[in-house]
């Protein structure tokens, strides 16, 4: 099964959903639960003991028109003692359909029996009193409140049942709530979690493969193909790593190819341009040959432009070999020192003609240092080179060297130059492999010595950095580390 990018959001999410379904189901079945529970309180239970109080009061009212009539005779207070009969039976009646219970039933026939029993003696009261005959009206009343009694107590109790199942019914609605409230905060717990989890496995499965992919991307712009091995993502991804893999064994042969030509090239220029540049020497030192001004003047740009050519090829050799790896370097400990003096003793004359400042301050007890002294020679003449080509006739430009920290922290060497400075927008890519800053006299150099002194710094565990504000010149700084103790 191809868990593709779509299959997992799509499972994932239905996962989710049926989780949110399934907890809605379940809080909608208890909710109607609650409901009918709810109902069934509030029109049985309550109505059935509200109903109940009435009966009772009836009841008593009852007695109580009964006994005034027997008492004054007044003809109203039968009739009034009718009407609550009526009442009472008609209440009594509609009771026996709330009744459910056997023990609701029992209390129902209970207070009927009670209660026909105190009519009967009422109405055989009326009869005895009607025919004019003597009879003891201490026993009937005595007799009459008994059977209210009992008609009253088994109401009262059937109010008492009515009201036990009312709080069982409020009770169990309570635990349901209780319930519905600890599944659906267990449920949503669980939502939100199974949520995040499948978000975080769905991200991670995709994020780190675009991630992996995003730097060896990286890692192709900076010249370094390599393959992407062993990635673990979906089909779509993996393909799209095969695809990367592909172009990056393409551009790596086409790289390989690209050096191998320049190299080639390269080593084809050089020879013809040294026989140039020293023809051009020998005719202009051999003072038997009759050299015009004009002629002299054109083998002086020949040569010129030779030396410039010459060195322009030896950065791109110097280049192959880095990228090829077959760069040698001959590390010694040593003082940084005498190089700088060197090398700006030998780029002084060039100063000199353009009439520029070359400045060294002075060089204090600098620390020794593991370095290549060909190597970094070729730096300093890499960044005196640039300060002389961008500094205007009459500016200046310092070199500085200097340890930052005595215990072991390497050395800073700097050069500033007066020139006009380098655009912010260049200055984070200063570096790059032919990239050249433009100025009033167009873009100077090959745009390939910054990028040399670059590596060469980074081959000695260094780093280099440019600052600059556009018309306040720039500063060229470069550490070497001190060796490690051994």
């Amino acid at each position: 099964m191809r868990w593709t990018i779509l299959r997992r959001l799509l499972l994932g999410h239905a996962a989710i959903i049926l989780l949110v379904v399934a907890t809605g189901g379940y809080v909608t079945t208890k909710l109607n639960q609650l409901n009918r529970i709810t109902r069934e309180t509030a029109t049985s239970d309550v109505e059935a003991v509200r109903q109940i109080e009435r009966m009772v009061d009836t009841l008593f009212a009852q007695a109580g028109f009964g006994r005034k009539y027997l008492i004054s005779g007044d003809s109203d207070y039968l009739q009034q003692y009718k009407e609550k009969a009526e009442q009472f039976e008609q209440r009594l009646e509609a009771m026996e359909a709330r009744l459910g219970s056997s023990e609701k039933q029992e209390l129902h026939v209970r207070a009927r029996r009670a209660y026909d029993a105190y009519t009967g003696i009422f109405s055989e009261e009326l009869t005895l009193l009607g025919d004019g005959g003597g009879y003891s009206r201490e026993d009937f009343l005595e007799k009459k409140t008994q059977r209210i009694s009992e008609v009253g107590r088994s109401l009262n109790e059937l109010a008492r049942v009515f009201r036990r199942e009312r709080d069982e019914k409020i009770a169990t609605s309570y635990r349901i709530s209780y319930r519905v409230f600890r599944a659906s905060t267990v449920i949503i717990g669980l939502t939100i979690f199974l949520a995040l989890l499948i978000s975080f496995l769905n991200t991670r499965g995709i994020n780190r493969p675009i991630s992996l992919l995003k730097r060896k991307t990286r890692d192709l712009s900076n010249g370094r193909f390599h393959r992407i091995e062993g990635i673990r993502s979906p089909p779509e991804i993996r393909a799209l790593a095969e695809d990367f893999n592909r172009m990056a064994e393409r551009l790596k042969e086409l790289d390989r190819l690209k050096s191998d030509f320049i190299s080639q090239v390269s080593h084809e220029l050089r020879t013809p341009l040294t026989a140039i540049r020293e023809a051009s020497g020998m005719l202009l030192a051999d003072k038997d040959c009759i050299v015009t001004g004009k002629q002299k003047e054109l083998l002086v740009i020949t040569q010129e432009e030779c030396e410039r050519m010459i060195d322009a090829v030896n950065k791109i050799l110097d280049i192959s070999c880095m990228e090829s790896g077959m760069m040698e370097y001959r590390f010694v400990r040593a003082n940084p020192g005498p190089v700088i003096r060197k090398t700006v003793l030998k780029l002084a004359p060039i100063a000199q003609k353009k009439r520029i400042d070359l400045e060294i301050l002075p060089i204090p007890d600098l620390p020794d240092v593991l370095m290549d002294e060909e190597r970094i020679e070729q730096v300093l003449e890499n960044l005196l080179g640039n300060a002389l080509k961008y500094t205007p006739e009459g500016g200046g430009i310092t070199v500085r060297a200097e340890a930052p920290n005595r215990s072991g922290g390497g050395v800073r060497i700097s050069i500033a130059d007066t020139g006009p400075g380098i655009p912010k927008e260049d200055l984070a890519t200063v570096f790059h492999r032919f990239k050249r800053i433009a100025c009033e006299r167009g873009a100077l150099g090959t745009g390939l010595g910054l990028w040399i002194a670059k590596r060469i710094i980074a081959d000695h565990g260094g780093m280099i950095w440019a600052e600059s504000e556009p018309g306040e010149g720039s500063t060229f700084s470069f550490t070497l580390p001190a060796p490690e103790s051994s």
